[in-house]
């Protein structure tokens, strides 16, 4: 009986080493203007790559989503690509395109 119950305090204390050890889940994104994101080479509307996102990776904590962003954005698309965060639950990084071809990183708050 001890020796169970040592083995299952051993596996308790462990359990979250090994978690930490698993690679972070990112998702990849782009974002094409006018409604549309890319996700695993096929396009969506925003509802539909949510769907998408939460259909492929529905037992994963998403660590990060990152959308690459190499059109100009308006305040509102800015405000529905930073939507994904709250929807998703987690980080979302941007990448934004600039003039000379360079990408500036973005979080949303």
């Amino acid at each position: 009986m001890r020796r169970s119950v040592g083995i299952f305090a051993a596996a308790l204390c462990l359990a979250p080493l090994l978690a930490a050890g698993a690679a972070p889940v990112v998702v990849e994104v782009t974002y094409l203007g006018q409604g549309q994101f890319s996700f695993r080479k096929h396009v969506y509307d925003y509802a539909q790559v949510l769907q998408a996102i939460r259909t492929t990776h529905q037992d994963e904590h998403i660590d990060l989503v990152s959308v690459d962003v190499p059109v100009p954005l308006s305040v509102s698309e800015r405000q529905k690509i930073c939507g994904l965060k709250q929807d998703l639950g987690t980080q979302l990084k941007m990448h934004l395109e600039v003039g000379d071809g360079t990408s500036v990183p973005q979080f949303c708050n």
